[in-house]
């Protein structure tokens, strides 16, 4: 019997089981002054939860370790590769040569990519083309670095100014880059 299925016959109608099995639902019991229930079937609760975290976490070791295996795993990526991913990420939303931008967009992004910006979210290869298109659009406008990237197991977070070649910047900002698997597979633009 499941620890959930006892707590029920314990607490009769004053507990219930979601339809999936797989969480509690409380219905009535502080109505009938049971709060000592309250705090068994709180820490049954927090059990399964428990129960169900350490299985996904086992998976995902698992996962982890198969990916090791076949030289995958974003964790083997040295500081050093994942801070070049962030510098061409940086650098490939000014590229005018269409073939060019594309084969590093495919190269440095993850398919599902997910770019985050305050009024608005690109996903996909697409999304990302269509975003590049308007920041090039009528200008020669590039991108620079403004002061060294810091990167933390695939984390790197990067200063960058937006404007003409040898000119003042129009625009400032923050890049966060999460990189799995040797591509980026989400971007947060953070503009100062």
């Amino acid at each position: 019997m499941k620890e959930h299925e006892h707590l029920q016959q314990i607490c009769g109608s004053s507990l219930g089981v979601s339809d999936d099995g797989r969480s509690l639902k409380w219905l009535k019991l502080s109505q009938r002054g049971n709060v000592g229930w309250l705090l068994v079937i709180c820490r049954a609760y927090i059990r399964v939860l428990s129960e169900e975290l350490n299985n996904k976490i086992s998976n995902r070791k698992v996962e982890l370790t198969r990916a090791h295996k076949a030289g995958q795993a974003s964790h083997l990526l040295s500081q050093a590769e994942n801070l070049e991913i962030a510098k061409k990420c940086l650098f490939v939303f000014a590229v005018r040569d269409d073939a060019e931008r594309v084969k590093t967009t495919k190269e440095i992004f993850h398919p599902d990519i997910v770019m985050y910006e305050a009024d608005r979210v690109n996903t996909g290869y697409d999304g990302l083309e269509a975003r590049m298109q308007e920041l090039i659009a009528g200008n020669d406008f590039g991108f620079q670095a403004a002061g060294k990237p810091v990167e933390n197991h695939g984390l790197v977070i990067a200063d960058w100014t937006f404007g003409p070649t040898g000119g003042e910047p129009v625009l400032s900002g923050t890049d966060i880059t999460f990189i799995e698997g040797g591509k980026i597979r989400k971007l947060w633009v953070n503009f100062k």
